[in-house]
């Protein structure tokens, strides 16, 4: 099995509105993926969620 990760980039035009947002994504068992940041009037805060998929992404020399 590999591990499947999915990417969210929660957008916001405010620190409270942007809070509110990251706290629900949190409670949803997705993790931060590094700092919040700001740009073009935006603030933004990248989140991850992590889990089990049994699709194989590529063939090994381990598969035979």
């Amino acid at each position: 099995m590999t591990k499947a990760c999915s990417y969210n980039l929660i957008t916001s035009k405010t620190a409270e509105d942007l809070s509110a947002q990251v706290n629900n994504h949190l409670a949803d068992g997705w993790r931060l993926h590094g700092k919040p940041f700001f740009g073009e009037g935006n603030l933004y805060q990248a989140v991850i969620l992590k889990g089990e998929s049994t699709k194989r992404l590529r063939r090994t020399t381990e598969d035979g």
